[in-house]
């Protein structure tokens, strides 16, 4: 097997390992949700105002439903979306010196890596919106509900740094040669 056919093959199973860790984090955070979601009295409060009090109220099993769609769908579209265009409109591309990136030798090596960026971008969503679901969790425990605000900025703030570390390592991936 030449060099190059191994080099191929290696980028290809870490693009496959991001999937299945992708899969991995998601499956647990659907379990995580569908089990605490039990804990949620039947109206749930959904919604806080500035002087953090509830003004938006669902049913718990449609609380379920619209958390469990957009743990699922929101992070499959980022994530797939991500690799998916770039593997098939790689033209449409816009990195940082995409002649020197997007070059024949070097196309597949960037293809993976930015599949497997987008998959890290799916599992920072996940993780966001499984705290999202844990705030809500712990204020609707509480008599009236209320918004724990200092978890509430923590995930934000978090997320905020994740992201911006997402970026940083995709501008550090693709600086000038």
């Amino acid at each position: 097997m030449s060099n190059s056919s191994k080099r191929i093959q290696g980028y290809s199973s870490g693009r496959a390992r991001s999937v299945v860790t992708l899969i991995c984090l998601m499956v647990f955070s659907v379990t995580f949700v569908i089990y605490t979601s039990y804990y949620l009295p039947s109206q749930v409060a959904t919604h806080f105002n500035v002087d953090n009090e509830p003004d938006g109220w669902m049913t718990r099993n449609a609380y379920l439903l619209l958390i469990l769609t957009l743990l699922i769908s929101i992070p499959t579209v980022v994530s797939l979306g991500i690799s998916m265009l770039s593997e098939k409109y790689p033209h449409l591309i816009n990195l940082p010196n995409p002649d020197y990136w997007l070059a024949p030798p070097r196309l597949n090596e960037s293809l993976d890596f930015l599949a497997a960026h987008g998959h890290r971008l799916g599992r920072l969503v996940i993780v966001l919106m499984t705290g999202l679901h844990y705030v809500v969790l712990v204020a609707n425990r509480a008599e009236p509900p209320a918004l724990p605000q200092s978890w509430f900025m923590a995930i934000l703030l978090g997320f905020v740094f994740a992201l911006a570390m997402w970026v940083l390592a995709l501008y550090r991936r693709f600086s000038k040669p």
